[in-house]
C-alpha cells in the first residue's frame, strides 16, 4: 500500500508485535534479563518482554505508512543480537507442554494480587505466556462518536475479521483466540460481547471495573479493586483486555485479537483493516453479531 494511513481516516497507526526469542542451538533466550527493563529506540520505539522472559515485544512509534512501519521495526531489530531466532508466531513452537513463567516484573506482581483477589481462577492467567500476538493502535479519540462505533464494531466483528485475515495472510490461527483470555477474572475485563449505544455508556461501564493494581512505591505494586478508575489512567487501561479496547492515554483504540504474524505481513493485515474500517463506517460491513452467535463463533474458531 503506497498511499498515506491519513487517506483511509487514521493519521497514524502502532504496531506491538510480540514473539518468541531462540537461540540458534534452540536454547530460550532471557530476553528480560538481556534488556534489563526496556530499550528505547530513536526514530524506532520500544524494545521490552511480553508475560514470558524469552518473549519479546516491539513497540513501534505512531507511524504514517507501512513504509515507515517497516522502516522502524529494522532500526528496532537492528538492536538485537544478530543471532537471536525470533518466532513472531501465535504459540510458542518449542513449548512443548511445559509450564509457562512469567518475568518477574515488579508490576506482575500486583497483577496476580489483584486478579487472586479478585478471581478464584486467577492462575489461569499464567497460561497467557504461552501465546503472543499482534495489537494494532489506530489513533482518534475512543470517546468520540467514531471512536465509540470502531470500538463496538471491531469487538462485535472479532471472530470473523481474526478468520478473514488468517485467511487472507495465509497463516492458521492459533489456540490463543478461543482459550488465553477465559475464566481468570471479573468478566467485565475480559474479553466479552457488548455494543454501547453511546460514549456515556461506554465510560460508564468501564469505570465501573475496579482498577485492580497499583504501584505502593518505587516497584512495589499490590492489589487495589477498591478505586474506580479515571478515564486516561493507562494501568487500569491495560488491565481491561478486551478484544478492542479504548487506550484514552495514548489517544488510540487498540485492536488486539490476532496472533502475531511475521513483520513483512503485518502491512498486509493493516491495509486489510484500514480497507474494512472505511466498510463499516460507510454502513457496508454486514449485521451486528448477536451475543449467542458471537459465542458460538468464537467456539468454533
Amino acid at each position: 500500500m503506497s498511499k498515506v494511513y491519513a487517506d483511509f481516516g487514521v493519521p497514524h497507526v502502532g504496531v506491538e508485535s510480540e514473539g518468541f526469542v531462540y537461540s540458534k542451538d534452540g536454547e530460550k533466550i532471557n530476553v528480560f534479563e538481556w534488556l534489563g527493563g526496556s530499550i528505547t529506540v530513536p526514530n524506532g520505539g520500544v524494545i521490552s518482554t511480553d508475560a514470558g522472559p524469552h518473549q519479546i515485544e516491539i513497540s513501534t512509534l505512531p507511524c504514517k505508512s507501512n513504509e515507515e512501519l517497516l522502516d522502524m521495526f529494522n532500526v528496532c531489530l537492528g538492536e538485537l543480537p544478530s543471532d537471536w531466532q525470533i518466532y513472531w508466531t501465535g504459540v510458542d513452537p518449542f513449548a512443548n507442554g511445559s509450564v509457562p513463567k512469567w518475568s518477574p516484573k515488579p508490576r506482575y506482581n500486583g497483577l496476580h494480587s489483584g486478579l487472586k483477589a479478585e478471581h478464584p481462577n486467577w492462575e489461569k492467567v499464567l497460561e497467557i505466556a504461552r501465546y503472543s500476538a499482534l495489537n494494532l493502535h489506530f489513533e482518534g479519540d475512543p470517546s468520540s462518536p467514531e471512536g465509540v462505533s470502531t470500538i463496538n464494531w471491531l469487538n462485535n466483528q472479532a471472530p470473523v475479521l481474526v478468520q478473514d485475515i488468517h485467511q487472507k495472510i495465509g497463516i492458521p490461527i492459533s489456540r490463543r483466540f478461543r482459550v488465553a483470555w477465559r475464566g481468570w477474572a471479573d468478566k467485565r475485563r475480559l474479553p466479552h460481547w457488548f455494543w454501547f449505544a453511546d460514549r456515556q455508556e461506554m465510560e460508564d461501564y468501564w469505570q465501573s471495573i475496579p482498577r485492580l493494581y497499583k504501584e505502593a512505591g518505587a516497584d512495589v505494586w499490590v492489589a487495589d479493586l477498591e478505586t474506580r478508575p479515571e478515564i486516561g489512567d493507562p494501568v487500569a487501561e491495560g488491565a481491561i483486555w478486551w478484544e478492542a479496547r479504548p487506550r484514552w492515554s495514548y489517544g488510540t483504540i487498540e485492536w488486539r485479537s490476532l496472533d502475531s504474524v511475521p513483520i513483512a505481513v503485518i502491512p498486509t493485515v493493516i491495509e486489510e483493516m484500514l480497507v474494512r474500517r472505511l466498510q463499516f463506517l460507510d454502513g457496508k460491513a454486514g449485521e451486528k453479531i448477536p451475543e449467542e452467535d458471537w459465542w458460538q463463533m468464537i467456539e468454533q474458531l
